[in-house]
């Protein structure tokens, strides 16, 4: 179910003044109240120019990794076992979208715990 067909789906969709953003930021919550759909307050931002979600930074210059999860791959231990192998794999391949050639890269390593 699409709740809001007239918007566009960018992060910086909002153009303009802040009165547009609360005529559009409203037709998002009257859509959500229609659809029996509540949003909790202290998990909302209202006129933000950025925001984490689910791991990437939304910008109005597009969408990239959080820098504390590259942080996380960067600095992963040295796998011991095979399973801290594939943990580290499946950190790195959640960005898989901003690593070019990720599986030519991750070849060898999935090769060796096939």
């Amino acid at each position: 179910m699409d709740l809001l067909p007239s918007l566009p789906r960018r992060c910086n969709n909002t153009q303009g003044t802040v009165a547009r953003h609360v005529v559009e930021l409203a037709v998002v919550l009257e859509r959500l109240a229609e659809a029996g759909l509540s949003l909790k307050a202290a998990k909302c931002s209202f006129a933000a120019t950025s925001m984490e979600y689910l791991g990437h930074d939304l910008t109005p210059e597009g969408i990239k990794p959080t820098s504390r999860l590259i942080t996380a791959i960067v600095e992963f231990p040295k796998p011991d076992d095979e399973a801290a192998v594939r943990r580290f794999v499946a950190l790195a391949g959640y960005y898989r979208r901003f690593m070019p050639e990720f599986g030519s890269r991750m070849a060898p390593v999935d090769c060796a715990v096939a």
